[in-house]
């Protein structure tokens, strides 16, 4: 007898890899087992396993991110915002969930406070492009379009910054606004050359200014146009994700 302590089975309940040890399930695998089920939109069982997540450890952030986030998926955005504020004091520092609160906080309604929360995560990740467009498109759609373009001009190549804005207005529907924007990037096409970023937002706005001038109603953009504004994209709706790609907002 080599002192082993064995169960009643034979096997040795000191050994880690013994089947008389049961695994102990962790929150980080209920919110694996909750995203698994969001894939396949099963919303209620991701729900039920972010909560398991949440009875194994209260107030676990990656749940509570995972639960604001599939609230927004949902459309619940105050129930998102309470979740997301939840995450947010557990972990001070997640400039994304500052992102998705500010972004969450503007289909509320509360452009100001989402304008706010969105600076904070550029504090937390200054330069990122990502959280400066979202915060862009939070002031445009504030009504504060020279907040926007400053915010896209500080945080983009100066071609990305017009081509973005020019987005925003196209998207609102302000064909000449958008035109306008389109031409100041394509004034940086002697820069496309060697900086990638200027060479896609010149291309994107040469897409976006053809797809412009083949809507109905707009017979009068070609004109406004300056230079060549290159062939018109196979399909109107190829142009449209192009510039999504570039403006990173929905």
């Amino acid at each position: 007898d080599l002192g082993e302590t064995r169960s009643a089975t034979g096997s040795d309940e000191t050994d880690p890899t013994s089947l008389a040890h049961k695994a102990e399930v962790t929150p980080e695998v209920f919110v694996a087992n909750g995203r698994l089920w969001e894939s396949t939109g099963n919303y209620e069982k991701a729900m039920e396993s972010y909560a398991k997540a949440l009875e194994k450890q209260p107030n676990d952030p990656a749940a509570l991110a995972n639960i604001a986030r599939l609230h927004f998926r949902q459309k619940n955005h105050e129930k998102a915002a309470e979740y997301f504020g939840k995450a947010i004091k557990e972990k001070p520092d997640d400039a994304g969930l500052y992102n998705d609160l500010g972004l969450t906080l503007s289909r509320l309604g509360n452009h100001s406070a989402a304008a706010t929360t969105i600076e904070q995560a550029l504090r937390l990740s200054p330069g990122s492009s990502r959280y400066a467009n979202y915060l862009a498109s939070v002031k445009f759609e504030s009504g504060d379009a020279a907040g926007a373009l400053q915010v896209l001009v500080t945080n983009n190549k100066p071609a990305v910054a017009h081509y973005n804005m020019a987005y925003l207005h196209y998207k609102r529907g302000q064909a000449t606004d958008s035109v306008r924007h389109l031409n100041e990037a394509l004034a940086y096409q002697p820069n496309a050359a060697t900086d990638p970023a200027t060479k896609r937002a010149v291309e994107r706005s040469r897409e976006l200014l053809a797809q412009l001038g083949n809507m109905p109603g707009n017979a009068n953009i070609a004109g406004l146009a300056k230079g060549n504004v290159g062939q018109p994209v196979a399909q109107a709706a190829a142009a449209q994700a192009a510039a999504a790609r570039t403006a990173a907002m929905q």
